[in-house]
């Protein structure tokens, strides 16, 4: 990720423990989200009466759906991390365990 353009906690500033609910409850949320997009029924068979290409062609979206969520996980990360929240570990650890898990794309079976 570019370098982001990061908040700076002062006196006259939102508080640094209003930053943190609201990046870490944003956090939490993506986290819900990504589970719900890798449990997506994702097959070949809803494709094939497409014209050709088209199960190639999502693929490619999914997949660079899925790095759009992955992106905005680093950027709400970097966030914590900046405001030296003591739970940016333990979402970076939840996101590292939700890729892990991330949506296997199933073999081209068309032609079975």
């Amino acid at each position: 990720m570019t370098d982001l353009t990061l908040p700076t906690i002062h006196l006259n500033g939102t508080s640094r423990a209003t930053l943190s609910e609201g990046y870490l409850a944003a956090s939490r949320a993506l986290s819900d989200a990504i589970r719900a997009f890798n449990a997506i029924e994702f097959n070949c068979r809803d494709y094939y009466v497409q014209p050709s290409g088209a199960w190639a062609a999502a693929i490619t979206e999914r997949e660079a759906a899925a790095a759009h969520l992955r992106a905005v996980q680093q950027y709400l990360k970097a966030h914590l991390i900046r405001l030296g929240d003591r739970l940016a570990d333990e979402v970076n650890d939840e996101a590292c365990e939700l890729w892990a898990e991330e949506y296997e794309l199933p073999e081209d079976d068309s032609n079975d």
